[in-house]
């Protein structure tokens, strides 16, 4: 992950490590994984510096890329989930799942069929894992001053008031 943001000097790492930190100073129920091709468990706490921080992601170990891992670690630990915010390098699928299967699996195991998801692709263009007939994911591409609000935003919509509105009218509505 030493490669900078898409039209920044700031590297994805370095993105990642800050996000970490503001999401343990923000949300007291979170859990930091790292994955390429097996999960890392990050203690990352509202404490740590950003250069800490910064210091445990880089003790992740390279392999193929599977961004499904994450949401795969979430039904093997039984561990339910609001949402999963996923950063990553690349689009990269290495894995036996594809990651919106593993999410479909996830929201049956879990019995949670409101679970969100955001990819956040920092270097590529053309970033496409998420389902777009999925109301509740989300690719973003890039990371700008507005990428933080348009996460918040997409995890504080309520998508369900939403869709019955426009479903009395006879629309869908689709955030992404």
């Amino acid at each position: 992950m030493r490669v900078p943001v898409l039209g920044s000097t700031v590297e994805i790492l370095d993105v990642a490590a800050a996000i970490a930190i503001l999401t343990a100073r923000m949300e007291n129920n979170n859990q930091v994984l790292a994955f390429t091709n097996r999960i890392t468990c990050l203690n990352i706490c509202k404490n740590d510096s950003l250069l800490e921080a910064i210091q445990s992601f880089s003790k992740i170990p390279s392999g193929g890329l599977d961004c499904a891992l994450p949401i795969k670690w979430a039904v093997e630990e039984k561990t339910r989930f609001d949402a999963f915010i996923v950063f990553t390098s690349s689009e990269s699928f290495s894995g036996n799942i594809h990651f919106v299967n593993a999410l479909k699996d996830c929201r049956s195991y879990t019995n949670n069929k409101d679970v969100r998801v955001i990819v956040v692709g920092m270097t590529h263009h053309g970033l496409s894992i998420a389902d777009p007939s999925d109301p509740l994911m989300l690719d973003i591409v890039g990371f700008d001053k507005n990428a933080p609000k348009a996460i918040q935003k997409f995890l504080l919509t309520d998508y369900q008031s939403i869709n019955s509105k426009f479903s009395q009218a006879g629309e869908d509505f689709f955030y992404n």
